[in-house]
């Protein structure tokens, strides 16, 4: 097509079984160009459904990580009254809970970052300027790593306290035998 262009362009002649190859061939392409301009909008749209899916889920978490760690920090896991079988058992729990939804941000980091690539290789093909980074997308990330953070943090206090509750456990079975 660029062959043709130039000459056209150029008004060069050329020879008339040309005309005839371009007259046909003209049309699909042009409908070729015309359906890769809607597949890269379905996938555009498709990558922003996406990326609102990946918040929403975000948000989930978020709230999920709020509960068990409100949960966590309760004093009822320091008071010596409590019963070690109860205890322990809702800090096991909840260090499940945590592993899943560490699992879960780690997911969708993965998912991310090839929504980042999707969106960077259409923007190339646009021939777009910029970086290729939308910020929304580097701005969840921040969030992910933030909310992996928070979690690893619940996690360790989770484990800090489930030693602490055993040692406690050993020092009464040994104090009164």
């Amino acid at each position: 097509n660029r062959y043709m262009s130039i000459i056209e362009d150029y008004s060069l002649p050329y020879p008339d079984d040309d005309k005839v190859k371009l007259l046909t061939i003209r049309p699909a392409y042009n409908m070729m160009i015309s359906e890769r301009v809607k597949a890269e909008l379905r996938k555009e749209n498709t990558i922003n459904l996406f990326s609102e899916l990946i918040n929403k889920c975000l948000a989930d978490i978020s709230r999920e990580t709020d509960d068990v760690k409100l949960f966590v920090s309760s004093q009822h896991f320091l008071e010596e009254s409590s019963e070690y079988e109860n205890v322990y058992l809702e800090l096991s729990r909840h260090s499940v809970e945590v592993a899943r939804l560490l699992a879960q941000t780690g997911e969708l980091q993965r998912y991310l970052q090839q929504l980042l690539h999707q969106k960077s290789t259409l923007q190339r093909k646009k021939k777009t300027s910029g970086s290729g980074e939308d910020p929304s997308i580097t701005l969840t990330d921040e969030k992910l790593s933030f909310q992996d953070n928070q979690l690893r943090s619940i996690q360790k206090e989770i484990r800090i306290k489930q030693h602490l509750w055993e040692n406690y456990k050993k020092w009464k079975d040994l104090t009164n035998s």
